[in-house]
């Protein structure tokens, strides 16, 4: 996962845009955050980095301030959660901010997986 320009901009989902974001074919990240949550920023900032050197991995983020009953129907308990989907199945939800590093190591072996998850 060498740098580049990504796929997808980071963006906002909701209802809506949550299912397309997360079926598709490959991997796709969903950052749940609120903008009170001062972890929430970091952990923006950390994916919006990743973002660029991980094309191909769709990332969009979701505000549970304003979707909260999407973030509670997700499970979300802590903000911030990091949700990855691969081919439309949950690999990974984790409450809490994650080094850069962790995260691309994450993606690579998510990514590396041989077979779809489905």
């Amino acid at each position: 996962m060498d740098g580049g320009v990504p796929q997808t901009r980071v963006g906002e989902l909701d209802a809506a845009t949550l299912v397309d974001h997360v079926e598709g074919p490959g991997l796709a990240l969903v950052e749940v955050h609120a903008p009170d949550c001062g972890p929430c920023h970091l952990m923006s900032a950390v994916v919006d980095r990743v973002a660029a050197k991980c094309p191909g991995v769709r990332v969009a983020r979701l505000d549970a301030s304003t979707q909260g009953p999407l973030a509670q129907a997700l499970g979300v308990v802590a903000l911030p959660t990091l949700m990855l989907f691969r081919d439309g199945a949950l690999l990974v939800s984790r409450a809490g901010a994650l080094p850069e590093h962790i995260l691309v190591g994450l993606l690579e072996k998510a990514r590396s997986l041989e077979t779809p998850v489905r």
